[in-house]
């Protein structure tokens, strides 16, 4: 649990957040990142156990000082915060954001396609899933910002590659560090000043998009705990529980964790089940479904608790899916997607070019073009310093920045 000033590390109440103990290079939350040494770190210094249910990941590195490397950002006592929520398989975006007037769209799909009256309209051209009511309400609520295509990873490499080219962010293949963990590598977490972790991930294994080359406290939050009872576990004090199942208890100690964790500013979870190769009607209206209830609680959860003018959530795939349906009424890996981002602060409406099933479109956002926006509008870092080139920005943001340009 968090008491004033510290992160305690004793096995009860960490076992109770579920932030299960990572099983290398361990740090007890009390202890501060040692100090950066000359010749690197001892295997000594660097491996640290601890027996609760808290664990601390030292991640390669050391963590500088944001005031030395905040490149002229002036922050905020109560910083913002990013939740990134991959849809793990490959998203089929053209069965979520619906091309309307598309007739290529019902001639490549015949048994896959919706017809527009059975859509959730957004506007002419657009048309939600039917299983994503949630999130239609969301959208009528001016609570997010969608992008119908945003370019990914050619699918040849399949899963991994287009998952990597993502966590990277770059197309340097010398480096195999992630964006937000080049982030981190900048000084810009609160890790100088604070004991909360810097990052907080759900999974088994470190999210490819947090490695870095310098150490950073980094939580793990155990899947099995998340699927625990819910009498078991520590939930929020909201009316507004998300949904039973693995998502929406994740969901639920996400907002459990930016109340106790103030100075966490990355939080990153999956929802699989995505990657809907044969009979995928029923498959993929069964995780938007999943997916749309649990954004929904979650934010109805977030404004109960004050929180959700300083939090914002990218939900995104590592690729989309052919326009055309395959032989066993399935879809295979495509290359582009839809991104959406959820928050009381995201410019709402759509931005980009408009859904169509041709196989290659030809003006579709480059993922790197949201990444330079959020660091530079959301977590007011100077974007060149960790993306391979200066992108251009997207109107995602609403005017009002957490981080402040100073004179």
């Amino acid at each position: 649990m968090r008491g004033p000033g510290r992160l305690r590390c004793t096995a009860t109440p960490a076992a109770q957040l579920g932030l299960a103990c990572h099983r290398a290079a361990l740090l007890p939350a009390a202890v501060p990142v040692p100090p950066r040494q000359p010749h690197g770190l001892t295997r000594r210094q660097f491996v640290r156990s601890a027996t609760g249910g808290l664990g601390l990941l030292l991640a390669t590195g050391t963590v500088r000082g944001l005031a030395t490397a905040c490149s002229g950002f002036q922050v905020r006592s109560t910083p913002n915060v990013l939740v990134l929520i991959q849809l793990s398989g490959g998203n089929d975006g053209l069965n979520t954001v619906i091309p309307l007037q598309d007739e290529n769209y019902r001639r490549l799909r015949p048994t896959l396609a919706l017809a527009p009256a059975q859509t959730l309209r957004l506007d002419e051209h657009h048309g939600l899933h039917p299983a994503c009511a949630g999130l239609h309400e969301l959208y009528q609520r001016g609570k997010i910002t969608l992008l119908p295509q945003v370019s990914a990873a050619p699918t040849a490499g399949g899963h991994f590659a287009a998952g990597e080219l993502w966590a990277r962010g770059q197309v340097r293949p010398d480096d195999d560090t992630g964006w937000l963990g080049r982030w981190l590598d900048q000084g810009q977490s609160n890790a100088a000043w604070s004991e909360d972790p810097a990052a907080i991930y759900f999974g088994q294994h470190l999210p490819p998009a947090l490695r870095s080359r310098q150490p950073h406290r980094l939580a793990q939050i155990d899947p099995a705990d998340a699927c625990a009872p819910r009498s078991n576990r520590l939930r929020s004090n909201s009316p507004h529980g998300s949904p039973d199942g693995l998502f929406g208890r994740s969901l639920d100690r996400v907002v459990d964790l930016l109340r106790q964790h103030p100075g966490t500013r990355l939080h990153c979870l999956t929802l699989g089940g995505f990657d809907t190769h044969r009979n995928q009607a029923q498959q993929h209206a069964k995780q938007l479904r999943t997916l749309s209830e649990g954004l929904s609680a979650y934010q109805q959860n977030l404004e109960s608790h004050g929180l959700a003018d300083r939090v914002l959530t990218m939900v995104w795939s590592e690729f989309g899916r052919q326009p055309a349906e395959n032989a066993v009424r399935g879809t295979d890996h495509g290359t582009t997607g839809p991104v959406v981002l959820l928050g009381n602060r995201a410019n709402a409406g759509i931005v980009g070019q408009t859904m169509t099933a041709s196989p290659e479109p030809s003006a579709a956002t480059d993922f790197r073009q949201i990444y330079a926006t959020l660091l530079e509008d959301w977590l007011a870092s100077p974007a060149h310093a960790v993306l391979d080139r200066q992108w251009a920005k997207l109107p995602l943001v609403r005017n009002d920045p957490a981080y402040l340009p100073m004179p």
